[in-house]
C-alpha cells in the first residue's frame, strides 16, 4: 500500500532541476526513484538535476545531458562513501510496449545496486520494486509544479529519512 510522505510546490524548472540535486546525494545504490507525471511535466528535468548533482561530486563534467527517450537508458558515474565509483541509471519507458524491453538491458540487475531515476515507472507493472520513491509531477501553472512523494509502507520511514536528509520535509 502506498503512503503519501509530502507535497510540494516547485515554482520553476530551475526548482524542479534542484529537488533531484536535493535528493541524489542522499540515495544509495539499490534506491530507485520513479518519476511519473504528463508529457512536459518535469520529469527529464528533475533527473538531470539528479545527474548533475552526481557528476559534479564524482569530478566529471558533462556537456550535455541528452533524455534516454531513444536510447531507453542513460549511465552516469557517481561516488559513494567508500570512494569507488558507481552508477547512476537514467531509464525512460515511454517507448517500451513491454517490459522484458528494459529488463532485457539488465534494469533489474541495475535496480538492485546502481541509483535509478526511471521516468514512467508505472510501465513496469509488476517488475517495479515496492522499495521505489515514486514522484509525481504534475504542472499546476505555466512554471509551476506539484511535486507529489509516495512510497510502499514498508519503506515509507526510509524515505522520510532520505526526504528530511535532502531537507525536502
Amino acid at each position: 500500500m502506498a503512503v503519501r510522505l509530502a507535497d510540494i510546490v516547485l515554482a520553476d524548472e530551475g526548482a524542479t532541476r534542484g529537488l533531484g540535486a536535493r535528493i541524489e546525494p542522499h540515495l544509495r545504490g539499490g534506491d530507485v526513484v520513479g518519476l511519473e507525471g504528463d508529457l512536459g511535466a518535469g520529469k527529464s528535468v528533475l533527473a538531470r538535476g539528479a545527474i548533475g548533482a552526481a557528476a559534479a561530486r564524482a569530478g566529471v563534467t558533462l556537456e550535455a545531458i541528452p533524455s534516454p527517450s531513444f536510447t531507453l537508458v542513460q549511465y552516469y558515474p557517481r561516488p559513494v562513501a567508500d570512494d569507488a565509483e558507481a552508477l547512476l541509471w537514467h531509464v525512460d519507458l515511454w517507448r517500451i510496449e513491454h517490459v522484458d524491453e528494459v529488463l532485457e538491458l539488465g534494469l533489474d540487475e541495475a535496480m538492485a545496486s546502481a541509483v535509478c531515476f526511471i521516468e514512467w515507472i508505472s510501465k513496469l507493472g509488476d517488475a517495479a520494486p515496492p522499495q521505489a520513491l515514486t514522484i509525481r509531477l504534475e504542472k499546476t501553472a505555466a512554471t509551476a509544479r506539484t511535486a507529489h512523494f509516495d512510497a510502499d509502507a514498508a519503506y515509507a520511514d526510509y524515505w522520510r529519512r532520505v526526504l528530511r536528509a535532502a531537507k525536502i520535509i
